[in-house]
Order: C-alpha cells, then structure tokens, then sequence
C-alpha cells in the first residue's frame, strides 16, 4: 500500500532550488516516454503480424517486447515518486512539464514549470489542468519575492 504524502505547499525559492534536480528527473522522464513510446510502437506491429502469422519466433519478441514496456512503465513510476519527493507533480511525461503547490493571495495555487524555464516563471489555478483548451499560465512579477507568492 502506498503511503499518503502530506501536501507540501512551497514558495517559489524553494521550488527554484529544487529545479536542478527536477530538471535531471524531467530529462530522464522525457528519454524514458520516448523509449516506451518507440516500444509501444513495435509492439503494435508485432502483434499484428501475429494475428496474420503464428510464429514462435514473433510469439518471443511479442512477450519481450511486452516486459520491456512493464520495465518502461516501473521506470517512469519510480521517476514521478522522486518528483513527488521533491514537491512536483508530473503533469505531463512526454512535454515534462511539472507543478508545485503554492499559495497566492490566501488560496491554493501551482507554481509551473516546462522544460528550458531556467525558474519559476508562471503559475496557475489549481482547477485548470494543461490538457484544457486555453490554458492560462500567469506570469510572476519580476521582483516577487517568495513571501508574496
């Protein structure tokens, strides 16, 4: 069973000083979704070439392409845990784009970051979510301090 993490609301400091990490997480999330993605891919093919033709020699590279994807898959589950140890929630693997609850203004917000951001630059509602249409990421005043946010 998976313990529950306490929310863990930080102000852009900390997140900036997070970010090294995160970005090296973020690269080897990306690298894996690529990899997983290509695997996918060849694992669609072979299978349909064994639903035209029965070999055991397609039958193998089938069930290894299969344990290839579970060990793909373990990988980027072990990669969003250390994001999450970090405060960060993947919010997408393939773009690497992750969030950090925040506050601004008394309510609950998320601080925002996207691969070749070199820091917090934005956040968002928590209610809006990046697969919506529109998206509206805020821009950080420039001399915002951690306080403020």
């Amino acid at each position: 069973m998976k313990s529950k993490r306490r929310l863990e609301i930080l102000s852009v400091e900390d997140v900036n000083n997070r970010l090294p990490l995160v970005k090296r997480i973020v690269r080897d999330i990306r690298a894996v979704h690529r990899q997983r993605k290509e695997k996918e891919r060849l694992f669609t093919h072979f299978r349909e070439c064994l639903r035209k033709v029965r070999s055991r020699e397609v039958e193998e590279t089938v069930e290894r392409i299969r344990k290839e994807l579970g060990s793909l898959d373990r990988d980027l589950d072990e990669l969003r845990q250390e994001i999450m140890g970090l405060g960060g929630i993947l919010k997408d693997s393939e773009r690497g784009w992750v969030d950090f609850f925040s506050e601004r203004d008394n309510r609950l917000i998320f601080l925002c970051w996207r691969p070749g951001e070199k820091e917090i630059l934005y956040w968002h509602e928590i209610d809006k979510d990046h697969g919506e249409e529109g998206l509206a990421r805020y821009p950080l005043r420039q001399k915002e301090t951690a306080e403020e946010v």
